[in-house]
This record gives C-alpha cells, sequence and structure tokens, in this order.
C-alpha cells in the first residue's frame, strides 16, 4: 500500500500528458486535479501517460486532456 504520495509522477520527461483512472468508477483526472489527493484517494487510482487516444475531460474541473499524439487511427 502507499503511504506516501510520489512527487516525482508530476515531474515526469517529455512533458508526456498523465491521465489518473479510478479503479472502480473510471473518473479520469487531469494531473491538476491529481495534485489534490489525499493518498487514501490516491491508491483508488492508476495512473499514465497518456499518449494516443481522443481528447478526455478531466470529471472534476473539466479540463481538456489531448493525448500526445492524437486519436488511434
Amino acid at each position: 500500500m502507499i503511504t506516501e504520495i510520489p512527487t516525482n509522477i508530476f515531474n515526469h520527461e517529455h512533458a508526456y500528458p498523465i491521465i489518473f483512472v479510478h479503479k472502480k468508477t473510471n473518473e479520469v483526472l487531469c494531473e491538476i486535479c491529481a495534485r489534490g489527493l489525499n493518498i487514501d484517494e490516491y491508491n483508488d487510482y492508476v495512473f499514465d501517460y497518456y499518449l494516443e487516444g481522443d481528447t478526455l475531460d478531466c470529471d472534476i474541473c473539466y479540463e481538456i486532456i489531448e493525448s500526445a499524439y492524437g486519436p488511434i487511427e
């Protein structure tokens, strides 16, 4: 179990967008909203670089999240 939010996930190389997805509800968060998670909430999310796919909306702030390389063809 994670006991501390690793801050290095927000200091990623190449500025690829990162998305956070809730494990049960599939709620999507942008990086800015994910920074506001407390440790108990953080354990409910998985995160990864968002390299390909359609644009997504953050479920908290409604910010548009674009993939690094655009939609999958």
